[in-house]
């Protein structure tokens, strides 16, 4: 069986025990670069790449970095 790579905020915050500001508070700094770490899709619901986001709790901002040349 196939694994979501992406999920809503809410199931985010489930998963991780980060709170919804928080989520928030990193794509509005720019931590989560739109279309790597998140995207909206189009239902309108922001949703999070978990493997990606995972690559950035690992390797901090130089996986950021790294998304930003590709």
């Amino acid at each position: 069986m196939r694994q979501l790579n992406w999920v809503t905020v809410k199931r985010y915050c489930e998963l991780s025990g980060e709170t919804e500001k928080a989520v928030e508070g990193k794509r509005n700094a720019g931590h989560w670069i739109k279309g790597v770490h998140w995207v909206l899709s189009p239902d309108n619901r922001v949703r999070i790449n978990l493997e990606k986001v995972e690559e950035w709790i690992t390797q901090g901002n130089q996986s950021t970095q790294k998304a930003l040349k590709s």
